[in-house]
């Protein structure tokens, strides 16, 4: 259920929706379900994004592009100037298991359903529920395809099926798993999700991102591409006319989906998300478009709400009311979709996407993908895990495969085998050693049974993945400083595989000047954590109702970890690995020098030992900055002149003996 607050004079009263307070009009729902979230998702989005165009900068770039327009078809006139535009669509059936056709793993039939209303809408065709009879009513010239082809120019029939194990889906989880595991190139595909909307999106039908616009002067480019798209519930998803199964009552003619695909394209609510009957020359009060009748709240129901000089539209897509009633996008409507498309930042690239056309077959053409990287929970390697595909209509029997981390140095390793098209194969790439902090693994394959593939698009993978920082502690200072609805907060700290808490806190007392809490944890070496910090109402502790944060350092004052901006939760990993210069398990001499060193620093083993297997460097913080598996006798030479002056420790290992010494760096 959505979260409602019960302290005394907050003006942070009502529903909430991606840490947003809810607009009158979701408020306003009869039935309890929220007909459309995305008026909070893009306040929700600007929060996130400070350079997020705000709503008159949009306006303002948005503007002169829709005269330009209109001039161009009154000038050559209509029937010469319009052109059709064919997008790709591609819908992510996001489900935890259930057979195709039960549940949220809705059928085929009732995805190509609710294409063939999103068309008969948006082309408002003749002879079906899309087609109306109104002087400003438009064929908007927009029109839907299934993608034919996939990110890798693999044949498909544009649905994605995943089975991401999680039978409800809230805000954060879809935007930080849904979305970023399953999402297609959202320059050349539109992006929809269906899924069970739950947590604090239960009750809502769906959401979509709005469009960004260019790097014009005073107006910057913005919007995160790993989030654009359109989120439905399954339950609303389709026409129950075309496709009969299990949707919510009034709500299963697809009209979400028309609703939400025109907020892609930049429609506005038709009441201009205000209480306002105002309409000046460019309706600015309202939805920018003058040829929609004032309003100054939304529709529910098929019954109009007369509210401003008696006008209404209550059969717009851009209204809330039931689908059944809806068959309407005007003439502003469709110039601002249009002008959106040709002109917006990943609008403007569908309508020359390939999406909508079958794939070219090549003899060779290897796809690969990353399947895991298998990262250390807290150590400083990963064994990433590759997928090689071939696509191609030859067999393939080799491949050479290179990968790096950041873009740096790549190294090649070759695989052989025997794959026929369609077939896949894993490889593991071995142990790789990296360092503290957020990194990137890429990998390619340049070259397939010897020659280049004739197919790059799908040749190369890369993922994001982070090494978490260790501290040379086991005394952990926390602090917290709430903001005034300290109810509203709750905190864990746990190990690496979770489990009871270590410690907690929370809820706290709601007060108008809360105290800073300290504590001072014990906790044990060679061990990784977790801290998290949860926000009831989904507003974070900072900054709107207190300056809220926290903070977790060493008791030198090292900073291990630290916020209070966030929305619904917060999450941190580290580190503590306590080191010791007594660590001497070596049967023989090893020591470093120069020491002190200014450009070089060299190890020394005596040579019956041989070449250690690994070598890292800490700071006085337990922060590893530097880690190598060594390979040749020249790795025993380290250059640290970039380092910082000060004291380090470096530690070596050899099949399992042990040294930490001591250098200074001037």
């Amino acid at each position: 259920l959505f979260q409602f607050s019960s302290a005394q004079d907050k003006d942070k009263s009502g529903a909430r929706l991606f840490g947003k307070t809810m607009t009158l009009a979701n408020q306003n729902s009869p039935t309890g379900l929220i007909k459309c979230a995305s008026t909070e998702y893009e306040a929700h989005l600007k929060t996130i994004d400070p350079n997020r165009m705000t709503t008159e900068e949009f306006e303002a770039w948005l503007a002169p592009k829709m005269q330009q327009y209109m001039a161009l078809r009154a000038s050559q006139g209509t029937d010469n100037a319009s052109q059709v535009y064919t997008l790709p669509v591609v819908v992510h059936v996001i489900h935890s298991g259930q057979t195709v056709g039960t549940g949220p793993n809705i059928s085929n039939a009732r995805v190509q359903s609710q294409i063939t209303v999103l068309n008969q809408d948006y082309r408002r065709q003749v002879g079906t529920p899309g087609f109306n009879n109104n002087a400003v009513g438009a064929d908007t010239e927009i029109q839907f395809c299934l993608a034919q082809r996939d990110p890798n120019n693999q044949p498909t029939n544009g649905i994605n099926r995943v089975n991401l194990g999680n039978t409800t889906w809230s805000e954060s989880n879809i935007e930080t798993i849904l979305k970023p595991q399953t999402q297609w190139d959202p320059n050349r595909y539109i992006n929809i999700w269906v899924c069970q909307l739950g947590g604090d999106l239960n009750g809502v039908l769906g959401y979509a991102q709005f469009p960004s616009g260019s790097t014009l002067p005073g107006i910057p480019f913005s919007g995160a591409a790993n989030t654009d798209g359109v989120v439905i519930d399954w339950r609303c998803f389709g026409s129950s006319a075309i496709a009969p199964g299990s949707y919510y009552q009034g709500l299963d003619r697809g009209r979400t989906t028309t609703h939400e695909l025109g907020h892609f394209f930049g429609l506005r609510h038709i009441w201009g998300d205000n209480n306002s009957c105002t309409v000046n020359a460019s309706d600015s009060f309202q939805d920018f478009c003058p040829d929609t009748p004032p309003a100054n709240t939304e529709n529910y129901g098929c019954t109009p709400n007369f509210n401003c000089n008696g006008q209404n539209m209550i059969e717009n897509y851009m209204d809330y009311s039931d689908d059944i009633c809806m068959n309407i996008f005007t003439q502003n409507q469709k110039t601002r979709m249009v002008t959106t498309l040709l002109n917006a930042a990943r609008r403007a690239s569908l309508t020359t996407s390939n999406g909508c056309q079958p794939p070219q077959s090549f003899g060779i053409d290897g796809g690969i993908e990353i399947v895991n990287l298998n990262v250390d929970a807290c150590g400083v390697n990963l064994s990433p895990v590759i997928r090689i595909t071939n696509f191609g209509t030859n067999t393939l029997t080799s491949a050479s495969i290179s990968y790096n981390i950041d873009g740096g140095i790549p190294t090649t390793i070759n695989w052989n085998g025997s794959l026929a098209n369609g077939q896949s194969q894993n490889v593991n790439i071995g142990n790789i050693t990296s360092t503290a902090g957020s990194h990137v693994f890429n990998v390619s394959i340049p070259t397939l049974n010897g020659q280049v593939d004739q197919n790059t698009v799908n040749n190369t993978a890369s993922s994001p993945f982070e090494i978490v920082s260790s501290f040379n502690t086991t005394q952990v200072v926390f602090r917290i400083q709430r903001d005034t609805f300290g109810s509203e907060t709750t905190w864990s700290l746990t190990n690496a595989t979770g489990g009871a808490p270590l410690y907690q806190g929370g809820p706290y007392t709601d007060t108008a000047n809360p105290p800073l809490i300290t504590q001072n944890w014990t906790l044990s070496a060679n061990q990784c954590y977790i801290f998290t910090i949860n926000d009831a109402f989904g507003d974070g502790i900072c900054c709107e109702y207190g300056n809220g944060f926290y903070d977790l350092k060493t008791p030198g004052g090292g900073v291990i970890a630290q916020g209070g901006q966030f929305t619904s939760s917060e999450t941190k990993r580290f580190g503590l690995q306590l080191l010791s210069t007594e660590d001497n398990s070596f049967n023989g001499n090893v020591y470093l020098y120069p020491n002190p060193t200014k450009n070089i620093l060299n190890v020394h083993m005596d040579g019956h030992l041989g070449l250690p297997d690994q070598v890292t460097i800490y700071n006085t913080l337990g922060q590893t900055i530097f880690n190598k598996v060594l390979n040749n006798i020249n790795d025993l030479s380290i250059d640290v002149s970039s380092y910082s002056n000060g004291v380090y420790l470096v530690k070596v290992q050899k099949e399992g003996q042990v040294k930490t010494l001591q250098f200074v760096k001037n």
